[in-house]
């Protein structure tokens, strides 16, 4: 049986890493997070300091649920909650 031959297309593609499938460096990855969460912390919130508003996304990223979220989604969920006048405190999930 003879092997298919790929398109020059194909080949190109798969010799050309796509940047979206390269994986990212935990660490890099964390600090990006955090810094897009303090840039959406501070438009909610300009007069906050970028010390406090580092602080909340450093806790936002150590909860279960925000952390798994990209960093618009997790600012968003919390403003949404807060707007609700739900408790100032966002507690972890025991279990």
């Amino acid at each position: 049986m003879a092997t298919p031959q790929r398109r020059k297309s194909d080949r190109a593609r798969a010799s050309t890493p796509d940047a979206a499938a390269q994986p990212i460096e935990p660490a890099r990855h964390a600090a990006e997070w955090i810094e897009r969460c303090v840039e959406l912390i501070r438009a909610a919130e300009p007069q906050m300091s970028i010390e406090e508003a580092a602080g909340i996304a450093r806790e936002l990223q150590a909860y279960e649920r925000t952390g798994a979220m990209a960093p618009d989604a997790a600012v968003g969920f919390v403003v949404s909650e807060f707007g609700k006048g739900l408790p100032t405190r966002l507690e972890r999930r025991k279990g």
